[in-house]
């Protein structure tokens, strides 16, 4: 004969808990105890932590920390990217629909959609959809934590402009492999040579500032990228006071 009960009650606190069972029949005769059963109440709501933009990587890699594992929930899905200046937003079609690390609580989003996986020049805010991102135990981060940074193209010294400190980097390493974008490559193909020569002459002379926000600019497409916020979320987020956290982890 089977029988359920629920176990443990919705009373029970958080925490480690061990439940076993007796059993007792009409006659009062009563079971041996059950084996034990370990179950962990977790009512901690998870929370971001942290975020990198990972030049260095193999590919341009946006790696976002957070307390504890989201992974099952964690993807291209409930995050969105807009360039800061401009209100314009990574296409999802442009990313990788995200990889977690559960030892570290670390998702990561790459940009397969451009040429080398490189984002174009820009200063970027990530907003996460937070009521999507939930634990295990379905507990969700909620409201919209954000993330900065920026990606130039060419600077290798990662101070926002590309300029003879950034050559003479390219310079040092030219015509070895094995080398990343702070030693010169900033093409992604291993090797530091004319072609990465070109992209900093490209960009010669090119800064970012660490300043608040362009005003919006006018839409120029016909079709906007659809998104999972409104214009007026995103204005208010873009509006407030600059967090860039660069390159850079925070």
């Amino acid at each position: 004969m089977t029988y359920s009960v629920d176990a443990p009650p919705a009373s029970t606190g958080a925490g480690t808990h061990t439940i076993a069972a007796m059993v007792t029949d009409l006659a009062g005769n009563t079971s041996s105890t059950s084996s034990t059963l370990t179950v962990i109440v977790d009512t901690t709501l998870p929370t971001f932590q942290t975020g990198l933009f990972d030049v260095d990587a193999s590919t341009q890699s946006l790696r976002l920390t957070f307390s504890e594992n989201v992974g099952p929930t964690f993807g291209k899905q409930v995050v969105i990217i807009v360039d800061r200046d401009t209100n314009a937003q990574i296409p999802a079609a442009s990313m990788s629909n995200g990889s977690f690390d559960v030892p570290s609580s670390t998702g990561t989003l790459t940009f397969p959609g451009y040429a080398t996986g490189a984002l174009p020049d820009g200063r970027y805010r990530t907003l996460i959809f937070g009521s999507n991102i939930t634990d295990l135990a379905g507990n969700a981060i909620g409201g919209l934590p954000t993330f900065d940074f920026f990606a130039l193209a060419g600077d290798a010294s990662l101070d926002r402009a590309v300029t003879t400190t950034d050559f003479n980097i390219l310079a040092g390493n030219f015509g070895q492999s094995g080398r990343t974008f702070t030693q010169g490559d900033f093409s992604y193909d291993g090797v530091v040579n004319t072609t990465d020569f070109n992209i900093l002459a490209g960009n010669f002379g090119k800064s970012l500032s660490l300043g608040a926000p362009a005003a919006r600019a006018a839409s120029t497409t016909s079709s906007p990228q659809p998104t999972l916020f409104s214009d007026s979320l995103i204005d208010r987020t873009l509006d407030g006071e600059p967090n860039d956290a660069g390159l850079l982890p925070v």
